[in-house]
């Protein structure tokens, strides 16, 4: 129960089809008000009125992910867009909420590396300090439970493998974007090596004439990438580095959030 003695009310966003189940077990086994929604954008269309206590929230979207694959692969982007839609787009209107109204929230999401920087920047960028895999021990309905106690709480919960890349709330460390995006430039370069370019013509190309890009700069975005993520390694030049690193990342350097915020 939340401090108004009313059942919590959860919001479960996820594109699996066990995401409705798990609705139906939080309200059958602990008496929650849970509602469950496929997509990113019915969540926003949710949230504008702030009515919800707890909001578990999926990384990434497979129809999404999916279509922007087969656009990508067919030349239908460019640095200037579309993007994907991910989980960051909840959380970034949760942050628009007024303060106490504000629901808790967690993203709970599978394991994979190309999620690690979404859950960073959600970390550095989007207040959020709870983290939660869907591959554990235990049911989903008591994980998303105790997760729940947990949010009510105030208590964060740092997931293992954002801990191994130095987040900790007691350690003031740059964020992903002083790291990632610390000259604005490097923002459109990185959403070009995202989209395939893999030599300094094609980055020219692809950002555009009217883009002063010097090739100097991909020694510098490199290294501060190889600092944050040791995979993979930094041993075949900076543009390979980088063409790689933008190739495994590739979700986040063309997410529509962090497009929003680092144009």
């Amino acid at each position: 129960m939340n401090n108004n003695n009313h059942p919590v009310r959860i919001l479960i966003v996820d594109d699996a089809c066990y995401g409705p189940d798990a609705a139906q077990g939080l309200k059958a086994s602990f008496h929650y008000e849970a509602v469950h929604v496929f997509t990113p954008a019915e969540a926003c269309r949710l949230l504008v009125e702030p009515d919800f206590d707890v909001v578990f929230i999926d990384i990434l979207y497979r129809p999404i992910t999916e279509w922007f694959e087969h656009c990508r692969r067919f030349d239908a982007l460019s640095v200037d867009g579309p993007f994907v839609q991910s989980g960051l787009a909840v959380l970034r209107q949760i942050d628009t909420l007024p303060k106490p109204r504000k629901p808790r929230a967690a993203f709970w999401t599978d394991g994979g590396d190309n999620r690690l920087l979404h859950m960073i920047w959600a970390y550095d960028h989007l207040n959020t300090n709870a983290f939660y895999y869907k591959d554990g021990d235990i049911s989903a309905v008591e994980m998303l439970h105790r997760a729940t106690l947990d949010l009510m709480a105030g208590r964060p919960h740092i997931a293992k493998e954002l801990r191994e890349e130095g987040v900790d709330p007691r350690r003031k460390l740059p964020t992903l974007r002083e790291k990632l995006f610390r000259d604005p430039k490097w923002a459109r370069i990185w959403r070009a090596l995202a989209l395939g370019a893999t030599t300094h013509d094609a980055i020219e190309r692809a950002i555009g004439d009217h883009f002063n890009y010097k090739r100097s700069i991909i020694p510098d975005m490199a290294i501060e990438a190889d600092q944050m993520n040791p995979i993979p390694r930094y041993d075949q030049g900076p543009l390979a580095f980088c063409a790689h690193f933008a190739s495994r990342h590739r979700l986040f350097f063309l997410d529509a959030t962090v497009r929003e915020m680092c144009p």
